[in-house]
């Protein structure tokens, strides 16, 4: 995942929370009609922390992993002004603003339904569109995105690019007229 810049250790000696905890203390995670600032319940909180900690679970087999990553992700919350959780089903994008009216999206999922999947994706596009985004991308080396893609029937643009650590990705973006 990128824009996650600090490693675990990073955090651990800069005195910041780590993991669960640290993802708690953040300022509240957003749902799709809400900002950064306004909260969620706390119903709301735990859906979305349990989505987190079981996607990371199941992309690194490894629970000790898996907390690293999710402290990683509190960290980007916390220190990126732009960056926004918004929760939609059994899916959590973490938007971050890359520009005027342009933002890059990562997903964090637990919903294997690649209908269900595209539906939080179409919403999502409109909450985008709601706040004044007029560019959107994601990139993933996740085969299952191209059919995520075609079910949402929106105009994707798509290309291929080689990530910083040598692999593959293909690269998604939505322009909103």
């Amino acid at each position: 995942m990128t824009g996650i810049t600090q490693s675990g250790e990073q955090q651990k000696e800069q005195g910041q929370a780590f993991g669960l905890k640290a993802l708690q203390q953040t300022a509240p995670p957003v749902g799709a009609s809400e900002t950064k600032a306004s909260g969620v319940d706390e119903q709301e909180q735990k859906e979305i922390i349990e989505i987190l900690q079981a996607y990371f679970l199941k992309e690194t087999g490894d629970p000790d992993k898996a907390e690293e990553l999710l402290g990683k992700l509190a960290a980007t919350i916390t220190q990126d002004d732009g960056a926004k959780l918004v929760h939609l089903g059994k899916t959590v994008f973490l938007v971050l603003v890359r520009g005027t009216g342009m933002v890059e999206v990562h997903t964090m999922s637990v919903d294997d339904d690649s209908l269900s999947l595209a539906k939080s994706f179409v919403a999502l596009t409109k909450y985008l569109k709601n706040i004044g985004v007029k560019l959107a991308y994601t990139y993933t080396d996740d085969p299952k995105y191209e059919l995520v893609a075609k079910r949402t029937r929106l105009p994707f643009k798509k290309s291929s690019t080689i990530g910083g650590d040598g692999k593959k990705y293909t690269a998604y973006y939505l322009e909103f007229k």
